[in-house]
């Protein structure tokens, strides 16, 4: 389940509530079970989103660092389900299992360049 990455124009031509909600749904693509908590708090938030993007809300996330020093592409197990996933982040940190909801940390990472 490899993400998209984004490159910095892309993120710069979409409002801060779309690139929101283009996370959210890319996040809640991920999950196959549509009662896990996950799952049914991104329905939450891409219909609060959708709904602020209608009155014309905005909001200003804090800016893009230009040099994160590293990427890592970390593969993780939930033992409570046994599912398995990949993930990219700045760190090797723990992530939610997209299927129960469990956090676990990856029992492997690896540095990837940055494009």
């Amino acid at each position: 389940m490899a993400k998209k990455r984004w490159t910095k124009k892309e993120i710069e031509t979409v409002t801060d509530l779309e690139f929101l909600l283009r996370i959210c749904i890319d996040r809640k693509s991920d999950c196959t079970n549509i009662y896990a908590p996950l799952y049914q708090k991104l329905c939450s938030v891409e219909h609060n989103l959708v709904e602020q993007i209608k009155k014309g809300v905005t909001v200003k996330l804090p800016p893009i660092e230009e040099d994160e020093p590293f990427i890592y592409h970390n593969y993780y197990r939930c033992d409570d389900c046994n599912t398995e996933w990949e993930d990219d982040w700045s760190c090797t940190c723990d992530d939610e299992c997209p299927m129960c909801g469990s956090f676990y940390s990856p029992y492997k990472s690896e540095d990837i360049e940055q494009e």
